[in-house]
């Protein structure tokens, strides 16, 4: 029936219908009436009724009036006599019966309408309350809450479900039939006072305040868990008490307990983070301490930490360091990289602090950094211990080297008196010969002894040389007064000198130009005199001594060269060491002083001695003194 009546209500199945009716009206129902007359009453009736219940009662009685209309415009039009043609009578209560029934078909037509549009409300209206509740009940098995209505009167829950409900082991007709001995025998009998005092709360809460209350709850198993209440007034009498109480219940013991552990942790680590000697904080990027453990202001003393917590380095340092401090820490932000083992000085008042710090970078969830570490140990201690050490191992190596030098003079002087004794003891035979002997000595013998006392004179001027180094005389070793020179002159006159004592073919060259140089030529010559003697008395008498005297661009070089004896290996790092000779001289005459002495001469001018030899092969022995 519905279906048929949206048809006919559609747009085009209405104009059918109604032109349909129309055309069955006029030429089918109304002849077969005029025909066969009252018999066939409900060919013309039924189109009427049916008009009327499809499309109101004014398409009845317009079906109606057309019929009447088409009746008397058919006797006129067909001229039948007047009498017939004129309306009878009789007809009038059909057709008064037939607007009746129009009219009551009408009426009995909306009424069903109205009936059938009040049920289909009601019906869409009961639809959406079970969509509703299948969305709620969606809710309630979604959620890990459980929702009740408790009667703040009766003290009794009215209503509750929910997945809480389910995991604690209880159906809500369970919970239902405990009434109000739920608190008594499910609730934990340390919570009991805390419950009913919430409720007393409740009574005297406002309605869009929201209460939250824990306690602990008897599972089905005789287990206990943790549960967390909030309720907000759902309902007042018409005095304004609280009449229901709207409230969720959600199992919080997996949270309880880690919540207890992250505090254990954090109290473990707080107590760890207090007990460290270290000092210990964090700052943020405004240099806003965040952690701390024990600070020490300026003087040393601890700062409470309550004390530095919300605080700035500007607030606890001097300008200066809170700068510097603040500027590491924004260096390190910014690179993310850390700086370790930073030594620094802090000074209070005279007093000196030394500290260790290591900053390192704290990165949040996003990998960024905005936040510093900062290790800091105070190492006071440890540097004035490293500094008694330090100055005790200065005291040490200065009481070593005293007594070093007291055993080297002591040494020293012990070897020059052995030294000295002998050329002594040779001079003075040889002017015992020559004054108890002279006239009858020969010619020959004459100039052997002045010869030979000649030689011991050279020798101990050597000796006494060496002693004014050894000893620190400034005449000798630092008197340094250079004058314009040439270094070719200074070099010949001292292989001449050398060889009217010394009967020795020496072999000598020179290239550039060497004149004008700022030379102290006693040191020079000093020098050189002992690279010849060194190459005189350590090789054989026929061997060959060469000479040299170089200019390479900026620099000269004096080199002897000779093919003696050579040094060994084990004494070459000594050769330059006061009182060092070389192991294999034998029994050839000494100071060893002589290198000493040339290498603080060539120092003087700037210069520098080198070596090179092999052993049993020979020696080069090389002068390099720059030229200005």
């Amino acid at each position: 029936m519905l279906n048929l009546r949206a048809d006919v209500r559609s747009r085009y199945t209405k104009y059918v219908v109604t032109f349909s009716l129309v055309i069955i009206y006029i030429f089918v129902s109304i002849p077969l009436l005029q025909r066969f007359g009252e018999t066939t009453i409900l060919l013309v009736v039924v189109p009427i009724v049916a008009a009327t219940w499809f499309f109101g009662y004014w398409v009845g009685l317009a079906f109606a009036a057309l019929g009447m209309l088409f009746n008397a415009g058919l006797f006129y039009l067909a001229k039948y006599p007047s009498e017939e043609a004129s309306l009878n009578t009789a007809d009038l209560p059909s057709m008064v019966a037939l607007v009746v029934v129009c009219v009551v078909v009408g009426y009995l037509r909306n009424t069903r309408d109205d009936l059938r549009r009040e049920l289909m409300r009601r019906q869409q209206t009961e639809v959406k309350l079970q969509e509703r509740e299948r969305f709620i009940e969606k809710i309630l098995a979604a959620t890990p809450l459980s929702i009740y209505l408790f009667d703040a009167q009766e003290q009794h829950t009215n209503y509750i479900a929910g997945r809480t409900l389910k995991n604690l082991g209880y159906t809500p007709d369970k919970i239902l039939a405990l009434g109000n001995r739920i608190t008594d025998e499910l609730v934990h009998e340390d919570d009991r006072q805390r419950v009913s005092d919430h409720f007393k709360r409740m009574a005297l809460a406002k309605d869009d305040e929201i209460l939250e209350v824990s306690y602990r709850w008897k599972t089905a198993s005789g287990t206990w868990r943790s549960l967390l209440d909030r309720q907000i007034v759902f309902a007042r009498n018409r005095d304004g008490s609280v009449s229901q109480i709207l409230g969720t219940s959600q199992d919080v013991t997996e949270r309880i307990e880690m919540e207890g552990m992250l505090k254990a942790e954090h109290d473990l680590l707080r107590t760890i983070i207090d007990n460290i000697p270290d000092q210990i904080s964090v700052r943020d990027t405004d240099g806003r301490f965040i952690l701390a453990n024990h600070t020490l202001d300026m003087r040393g003393q601890p700062i409470p930490t309550n004390l530095v917590i919300g605080r700035t380095i500007h607030d606890l340092f001097p300008g200066d360091d809170a700068r510097l401090f603040q500027a590491e820490d924004r260096k390190v932000i910014e690179t993310g990289q850390r700086l370790i083992n930073m030594e620094r000085v802090i000074e209070f008042k005279g007093l000196k602090r030394w500290y260790l710090t290591t900053k390192v970078p704290l990165r949040d969830q996003n990998m960024k950094v905005n936040r510093v570490l900062v290790l800091s140990r105070e190492i006071t201690d440890l540097k004035e211990t490293e500094f008694a050490r330090l100055e005790s191992e200065k005291q040490r190596v200065a009481l070593q080297t005293e007594r070093e030098v007291t055993d080297l003079k002591a040494r020293f002087i012990t070897h020059m008196s052995h030294e000295i004794r002998t050329p002594l003891s040779i001079l003075n035979s040889s002017a015992f010969l020559m004054q108890q002997h002279y006239d009858r000595l020969t010619p020959e013998r004459r100039s052997e002894l002045l010869g030979s006392m000649q030689t011991q004179v050279i020798l101990l001027r050597n000796v006494l040389d060496g002693v004014s180094a050894v000893l620190g005389d400034e005449d000798t070793l630092f008197g340094y007064t250079p004058i314009q020179a040439n270094l070719v002159h200074i070099c010949q006159a001292t292989i001449a000198d050398v060889c009217t004592t010394h009967a020795r073919a020496i072999e000598f060259s020179s290239s550039g130009d060497l004149g004008g140089m700022m030379l102290d030529p006693n040191m020079i010559a000093y020098i050189f005199r002992t690279f010849l003697l060194n190459a005189i008395l350590y090789s054989e008498p026929d061997s060959e001594i060469i000479a040299e005297v170089r200019r390479v661009k900026n620099t000269a070089t004096v080199s002897v060269t000779d093919h003696g004896i050579g040094i060994p290996t084990r004494d070459q790092d000594h050769i330059f060491e006061a009182f060092h000779r070389g192991s294999n001289i034998g029994v050839v005459r000494g100071t060893g002083v002589s290198l000493w002495m040339s290498q603080n001469y060539a120092r003087l001018h700037s210069g520098s001695i080198t070596f090179a030899t092999t052993e049993n092969e020979g020696s080069v022995f090389t002068l390099m003194l720059p030229i200005d």
